[in-house]
């Protein structure tokens, strides 16, 4: 089959992918973010040649992703691994190590509150936009949880989230946020110039949004803490 190329935009930034039919069959979680057609310019394109079919998704998401992080690390943009629920308008991101409950919080966020939604479950995009404001993007990009929204929220608080037989949430310092937030983000750590890009937009971020951490139980009592805190 002969290839073709679409477009797909992110977070306001744009790139391509050049596939076959057969092939963006597979990749169903790129669809909400499609595109009519070229516009503008595009920070880069991933080529599926010839691949086992069930190896293309994973193929083109890490290529994706990485390349998405390192071509918006000038825009202050920075890809982020965290759970985010949207509520009444406002983005709350849960950080935190694989293992240590960012799914189950956004769950409990859920059970808690009719009006809350989840934006994405694995790789929210996080943009610094011109005017100074902050806003949290779903991407094509969630785990194991198919949560695919071309949406978006300014963000309201981001929450480190640690196991604790308690319920007990504070507000960080920002030299106490900030090894959670880098930890959080995706990049080439190593090359000195996009480190130093990273450590602009987190510089920025922490100036511009709260970081709590919340030691917490699996419980809807624990969502209901970290709204009520974030509120106050």
């Amino acid at each position: 089959m002969i290839p073709i190329v679409q477009y797909y935009e992110v977070a306001g930034h744009r790139f391509a992918i050049e596939a076959t039919q057969s092939q963006f069959a597979l990749l169903p979680n790129y669809t909400p973010f499609l595109i009519d057609e070229k516009a503008g310019t595009y920070m880069f394109i991933i080529r599926v040649q010839d691949i086992p079919s069930n190896e293309v998704r994973a193929y083109v998401d890490t290529a994706a992703m990485l390349s998405y992080a390192l071509c918006t690390v000038e825009a202050r943009t920075l890809l982020f691994h965290a759970s985010v629920v949207v509520r009444e308008g406002k983005g709350y991101l849960f950080l935190g190590r694989s293992g240590t409950g960012k799914s189950t919080h956004s769950r409990q966020w859920l059970q808690a509150f009719d009006d809350a939604r989840l934006l994405n479950d694995d790789n929210p995009v996080v943009r610094i936009m011109s005017d100074g404001s902050v806003r949290v993007f779903g991407s094509p990009w969630s785990g194991k949880t198919p949560c695919y929204r071309n949406e978006n929220a300014a963000v309201a608080a981001m929450v480190q989230l640690k196991q604790a037989p308690y319920n007990e949430m504070i507000l960080l310092k920002m030299t106490q946020a900030y090894p959670y937030i880098l930890a959080s983000v995706s990049g080439l750590k190593l090359q000195p110039d996009i480190m130093n890009r990273l450590y602009e937009s987190i510089a920025q971020l922490l100036e511009l949004v709260p970081v709590y951490e919340l030691e917490c139980l699996p419980t809807i009592e624990a969502a209901q803490l970290c709204a009520q805190t974030c509120l106050s």
